[in-house]
């Protein structure tokens, strides 16, 4: 038995490595992301915030924690390059427009540096009439993404850099632009729980790999309710905040730690690096800081605000929209003279390609007749021409190669027009959904198998067909699939134009061309059904085959991401729950002999061990009691009604204080990382700074743990008594 015992363990294990290795083998682990280089002297120069104890009240959350209010750990510094440095050196003034960078989980100021190194430069090599004050907060590398705890003493400190901030101009700025990384975003939407925190502070916020809906991995009950408060003050403050736009910004399958659903809410406008036209990759959790592609785009949004601030405030969706959404080459001036211009002739759209080119000498407007086709594919090929949709620019158009192309739906093409410049040409044409299959792909549990033999779809398809869609059904499943365009054969080229696009709506997923072949994975990480599109924009000279495959390694990233790390800390924290119920269960006898028939025993499993509390031990009773999700607990109780003496085995006391001890860092784990980060970071030093109520009962337990291991059991005889008191709270909690 034993051995079969062993070899299940063993294959168990080998599958397990097996999986691990599988996913790490094949997932891409080079970021494609430009870097973002500095080529001067960089100066992180400190800024003194000068910080007061925040008034708290019955209701706040922070009366709890005790150290909410300790900002000794923290700092502020403004970034500088240049002449701009040299002058806040000489003078200690700031004149321009202030930028604060609120940093993440286990962030740091300096990663400021990508972005503010690119303002300073931009600014000076164009002799912008205004700069940026670019400064950052520091935390200290807090890992607030596991200890919600530290949220709300980083949230009274950024009020703190705000109000010192504001008070350095005269006259006041007219608002704040907020560029926050990771849990720097939940910082800053959470200043406005501050009742008398002024909302039209806050210009713009930008926020990268931030998860605005819900906390990652909600390991305490802190941390959700952050999340609880932020979100119920910005539903009562919503006529207050009308102006404020957040931009969240994810970076889809790379980011490992902040999953794309998690990046959206209702308050927020969401975009994907993958579907920004200039960036079209993914980023992982610290790449997308420093993505050069994505500096790029941001500090375009943020000179837009600051060349009109009241007007960015009047447009800022549409500008916003013509950043991220499109190619960004709308302006201002094609909205002016619209209805001057002369009209041409109508386009025909229907399934053979059309080819309208402007020959007369004067811009002329085409107005599009459809007919037939369930999409309608525009090409332009020049950038000068523009597509009107209801008589307004269209700000939806993507760049491939020299082109500008747009997918529309047939009712909104049949509405649309396009202003073709003298000698510039647009081909459309319509396109079915029909044309690739008859019905949509079905991705479901199916697939996940399936795709191991055959293709979940595979076809042939001519490049004169210019573009074809086919529809993908996701079902009820955590999945990720791939798309495949695989060049077979040209005409007169070595290598077509062609791309893959995945997505619904306003979302997409681009493929880039630094493969063999063009290929885009689409997925479902929260196993809802939805309908999805795949586009396969075609060079006309060329001959492909196209797949739609199972892409096993990131689908096994995503079920790992959704389901395994929750799972292993329940499971954990059940089964060292249960230890300690059975090591005591197995090893109390009384005077009587081996029998519980005055025992009284009841054992309730906890749903999510998150504090530990303890009560009053009676005289002749044990107690241990686990809090969780409200206030739900599980307790042994051991009551006798004679006077048996209750004893522990010999090896039982090292065991069970063991057990104990890995059960309170269990609970306090997240606290306790924090506190083990900061040593190994910074030294003994850092035990100076009172943090969290659970590191030193945590130290003190890990202290008797070794103790009690190295001398003799008579030395250290207090650490279990007969009544096992070593479970009294007072040892796992402060008072």
């Amino acid at each position: 038995m034993r051995k079969l015992q062993a070899l299940v363990s063993a294959l168990i294990c080998a599958f397990g490595m097996t999986i691990v290795v599988f996913v790490l083998r094949y997932r891409p682990t080079i970021n494609k992301c430009n870097m973002t280089y500095m080529y001067r002297f960089m100066h992180f120069m400190p800024i003194e915030i000068s910080v007061n104890s925040s008034t708290i009240g019955d209701n706040d959350a922070a009366k709890f924690y005790s150290f909410s209010s300790s900002f000794q750990s923290y700092s502020t510094i403004l970034y500088g390059e240049g002449v701009y440095a040299n002058n806040f050196l000489s003078t200690g003034r700031v004149s321009g427009i202030p930028v604060i960078f609120v940093p993440g989980n286990g962030g740091s100021s300096r990663q400021v540096r990508s972005l503010g190194s690119l303002l300073h430069n931009k600014t000076e090599s164009r002799k912008s009439p205004f700069t940026f004050d670019v400064f950052a907060v520091d935390f200290n590398e807090e890992l607030t993404g596991i200890a919600g705890m530290y949220l709300e003493r980083q949230i009274r400190y950024v009020e703190a850099v705000v109000e010192h901030i504001w008070n350095l101009y005269s006259p006041p700025p007219q608002g704040i632009v907020f560029v926050a990384h990771s849990m720097g975003g939940v910082v800053v939407r959470s200043l406005l729980r501050n009742p008398y925190f002024d909302a039209s502070r806050i210009a713009l916020i930008v926020t990268l790999a931030t998860p605005h809906s819900a906390p990652p991995e909600p390991l305490d009950d802190f941390l959700a309710n952050a999340y609880v408060q932020m979100k119920d003050v910005w539903e009562k403050r919503k006529e207050e905040l009308s102006h404020v736009r957040v931009v969240s910004i994810s970076g889809g399958l790379r980011d490992v730690l902040v999953p794309d659903d998690l990046t959206d809410d209702a308050a927020v406008i969401h975009f994907s690096t993958s579907s920004i036209d200039g960036v079209e990759l993914d980023a992982d959790h610290l790449c997308i800081v420093w993505c050069n592609q994505l500096v790029r785009i941001t500090s375009r949004l943020l000179f837009e605000y600051a060349s009109s601030p009241k007007k960015f405030a009047s447009g800022a969706d549409r500008i916003i929209h013509r950043l991220f959404s499109s190619n960004g080459r709308v302006r201002e001036n094609k909205t002016t003279g619209v209805g001057a211009i002369a009209d041409g002739v109508t386009i025909m759209v229907n399934r053979i390609p059309s080819v309208v080119r402007n020959s007369a000498s004067l811009p002329l407007k085409y107005s599009l007749s459809v007919s037939v086709g369930d999409w309608v594919f525009l090409t332009l090929a020049a950038f000068s021409s523009y597509l009107l949709v209801n008589e307004q620019p269209y700000e939806g158009m993507h760049t491939l190669g020299k082109h500008e192309y747009c997918l529309l739906p047939a009712n909104i093409a049949s509405q649309s027009s396009v202003v073709l410049y003298p000698r510039e040409a647009i081909r459309a044409v319509a396109v079915f959904e029909n044309t690739l299959t008859k019905t949509a792909v079905s991705v479901n549990s199916v697939s996940l198998f399936a795709s191991l033999l055959l293709p979940l779809w595979e076809s042939g398809i001519n490049g004169t067909s210019v573009a074809v869609v086919l529809p993908v059904k996701f079902e009820r499943v955590v999945i990720a699939v791939e798309a495949e365009l695989k060049e077979i054969s040209c005409n007169g080229k070595a290598k077509g134009v062609s791309r893959v696009e995945f997505g619904s709506g306003g979302s997409r997923r681009v493929s880039d061309r630094n493969g063999p072949y063009d290929s885009v994975v689409g997925f479902s990480s929260d196993g809802i059904e939805k309908d999805e599109l795949v586009l396969f924009i075609l060079d006309s000279q060329c001959q492909y085959d196209a797949s739609l495959r199972t892409n096993y390694a990131y689908t096994l990233q995503l079920l790992i991401r959704k389901n395994l790390f929750t799972a292993v800390f329940h499971i954990t924290a059940y089964l060292m729950c249960a230890w300690i119920a059975s090591t005591i269960l197995n090893n109390v006898k009384g005077e009587e002999g081996n029998e519980l028939n005055n025992c009284k025993c009841k054992l309730q499993l906890l749903s999510t061990p998150q504090t530990l509390s303890h009560k009053d031990l009676r005289p002749g009773s044990s107690l241990c009691t686990v809090n969780g999700e409200g206030g739900a607990s599980s307790e042994l109780l051991k009551t006798t009604s004679t006077k048996s003496v209750l004893e522990l085995r010999k090896d039982s006391p090292l065991v069970l204080l063991t057990v104990a001890h890995l059960l309170a860092l269990l609970c306090f784990g997240p606290f306790c990382a924090c506190s083990v980060w900061n040593v190994l970071k910074y030294g003994v030093e850092s035990l100076s700074v009172y943090e969290d109520p659970a590191r030193f009962p945590s130290y003190l337990l890990c202290i008797a743990l070794f103790l009690r291991s190295v001398f003799s059991r008579q030395c250290f005889s207090w650490l279990v008594s007969n009544r096992v008191q070593l479970l009294k709270a007072r040892t796992l909690l402060p008072s």
